[in-house]
């Protein structure tokens, strides 16, 4: 039998890697901010702006942007709510319900894999864990659907509790780039060169410059060994 502690800590950094659970194509690109608010989208009613901050843990200016950036690239379309139009009704397009689908594809893909040898009373064990941790940490509640693996919907609160989607890891100053970052460079023992990064955690090279430069400047890292 597996190691909860040792899977959930897998999943944690499976599920973390942003660009392993974004969809991009030549016209849209999103965020693991935006991932996480596409998820919460009900694809027929949408979701009202009020109920999507008690969801997801980003202030009100920050879920205005990504609403804003998700709308310009026609993913999402907002419209006053009819029974209290004091709020704003968030749906998905057609091309949101597209990206969406990839979104689970992809996500499913991955824990599928993860998952594949492992037996169900793991997966439920490992499930419960998760989901106790998330109530330990009073994570708020997200919404579990259908055509979701049966760790994801759990991840995602756990994942949103700790701080993946926006802000610091556990107060330390470190945003969760710069973790995956300090992450790569620890299991590669510090072989690895910006390019080799880039390409792990599929980021251009100019954003892992930035965040090494920036770990440097709290002396976390060490640029010496990379080129």
């Amino acid at each position: 039998m597996s190691n909860p502690a040792r899977d959930i800590f897998l999943l944690l950094t499976i599920f973390q890697r942003k660009n392993l659970f974004v969809a991009t194509s030549s016209s849209t690109s999103l965020s693991l901010i935006d991932s996480h608010i596409l998820c919460e989208i009900h694809p027929s009613n949408g979701i009202p702006t009020h109920e999507l901050l008690a969801r997801l843990p980003i202030d009100k200016k920050t879920l205005s942007r990504c609403v804003q950036g998700l709308a310009q690239q026609e993913v999402i379309e907002t419209r006053k709510l009819t029974s209290d139009r004091r709020y704003t009704n968030i749906l998905l397009t057609e091309h949101g319900r597209s990206i969406l689908q990839t979104l689970d594809e992809n996500a499913n893909s991955l824990l599928l894999k993860f998952s594949s040898s492992r037996s169900q009373k793991e997966i439920k064990m490992l499930s419960a864990y998760l989901g106790e941790l998330a109530d330990a940490l009073k994570a708020p509640p997200t919404q579990s659907r259908s055509i979701e693996h049966p760790l994801r919907p759990a991840l995602r609160r756990l994942a949103r509790t700790l701080h993946v989607v926006t802000g610091t890891q556990f107060d330390s100053g470190i945003s969760s780039t710069q973790w995956q970052l300090l992450q790569c460079v620890y299991e590669q023992a510090g072989s690895l060169t910006i390019s080799g990064l880039g390409q792990r955690l599929h980021m251009t090279q100019s954003t892992i410059s930035r965040s090494v430069s920036r770990l440097e400047d709290q002396g976390y890292l060490s640029k010496e060994s990379m080129k």
